[in-house]
């Protein structure tokens, strides 16, 4: 017999497009977080669960498309600051202050 790959291609498009439909739908939606910027609130592999957001709150954890990145690809941080329609995140981890995000590239809120 014959071997058969069963390797399916990542969409980005299309998984943010599956995402924001659940959430738009009022259905929450969990994923496994990838990633160091969150220790200690979230650990690596963690389980978090996104919401859809209708307003932004200072000190919560979002989800936002990352657009400065070579890849488009989503980021879970911090909400430390709001000016001028562009919010700011940093990951828990790190030092340094996210590039500014327009409010628009905001998808989702993540509840631990």
């Amino acid at each position: 017999m014959g071997s058969t790959n069963n390797k399916v291609e990542y969409n980005f498009e299309r998984s943010l497009e599956v995402i924001s439909h659940a959430l738009d739908m009022g259905v929450s939606f969990c994923f496994s977080f990838d990633g160091t910027s969150m220790i200690p609130t979230i650990l690596p592999n963690a389980k978090i669960k996104l919401f859809n957001t209708t307003s932004l709150e200072l000190n919560n954890i979002y989800v936002y498309i990352d657009i400065n990145s070579p890849t488009k690809r989503l980021v879970c941080h911090r909400l430390i600051a709001i000016a001028d329609d562009l919010c700011y995140f940093k990951g828990d981890n790190r030092k340094e202050i996210d590039p500014p995000v327009a409010m628009e590239m905001v998808i989702a809120e993540v509840v631990l």
